[in-house]
This record gives C-alpha cells, sequence and structure tokens, in this order.
C-alpha cells in the first residue's frame, strides 16, 4: 500500500514540475506575432460605421484582457472607445450602424438591449464592434477578440 501511494505521489509531483514550465512556454508561444489595435485601424472602422456621427471622445487602451488592464510589457488585447452624443445618448446611431455594418459587408449585427435603446454588436477580421447606449452618451467599443 505504501508503495502504491509512492508512485501515485511521484507521478503527480512529475505532472506539477513538467506542466508548469508547459503552460509557460505555450503562454509566451501564443503571444508571439500579436499586433494590438492601431489607432489609424480603429479610427477606420468608427468613420466606416458611423460616417455620419459627431464624435465627442476616443480612448485607445492597449493591453486589455478579461475587463482587465494588463500591464505594459503583458499581452493582451487592445481596446478603443468612442464617444458620441453627449449630453445624451443618440439612438439613431443604432439604425445607422446597422444599416452601414450590412452595406459594407460586415456580419449581421447583434441586438444589444439596455439603456434608452439598444445598441448592436458585430464581429469580423478579429474585432469584436458593440454600440451601446446610456442616458447620458453613446459609446461604440471596438475590442480584438
Amino acid at each position: 500500500m505504501r508503495h502504491r501511494l509512492r508512485g501515485i505521489a511521484m507521478v503527480l509531483l512529475g505532472a506539477v514540475l513538467l506542466g508548469a514550465p508547459g503552460l509557460a512556454l505555450g503562454s509566451w508561444y501564443g503571444g508571439r506575432g500579436i499586433v494590438p489595435l492601431s489607432f489609424e485601424r480603429a479610427t477606420g472602422i468608427a468613420a466606416e460605421l458611423l460616417p455620419q456621427a459627431e464624435l465627442a471622445g476616443m480612448r485607445l487602451e492597449r493591453g486589455f484582457g478579461y475587463g482587465v488592464f494588463l500591464a505594459p510589457d503583458d499581452f493582451g488585447s487592445s481596446r478603443a472607445t468612442f464617444q458620441y452624443g453627449i449630453p445624451r445618448a443618440d439612438c439613431a446611431l443604432s439604425d445607422q450602424l446597422r444599416s452601414n455594418a450590412a452595406s459594407k459587408g460586415w456580419p449581421t449585427p447583434h441586438r444589444v438591449s439596455g439603456g434608452p435603446c439598444d445598441g448592436w454588436r458585430t464581429e469580423a477580421d478579429g474585432l469584436d464592434v458593440t454600440l451601446t447606449h446610456r442616458d447620458t452618451v453613446s459609446t461604440l467599443i471596438s475590442t480584438e477578440t
């Protein structure tokens, strides 16, 4: 019995010792070649989907992943946030985004419920683009997937 327990413990210890470097190596290799979302690409997408909208603010965040901002040297996706309609949400942007996405060849947008009016979400070419509305602002967020 004791000999059998020792064998199981050695197998588990070996799995842990070999598994940790394997996870680290896989994480490093998977992050190679990631190109963050550029300012030009983000503003181009916003201009393509909402060309008639008046931009009130913009922010580009690098190293954003799983809802957490990462350190500058960590790998992670980028996120661009565009704000429209200040001091109140512009619900007409929802119809504009939906029609422009369809005419520009983006996949069919999906409805995003909430706020004073519904928004839309579409995904293409490694980007997730979401338009949401709150009482004071309409927000277009482009995130790398």
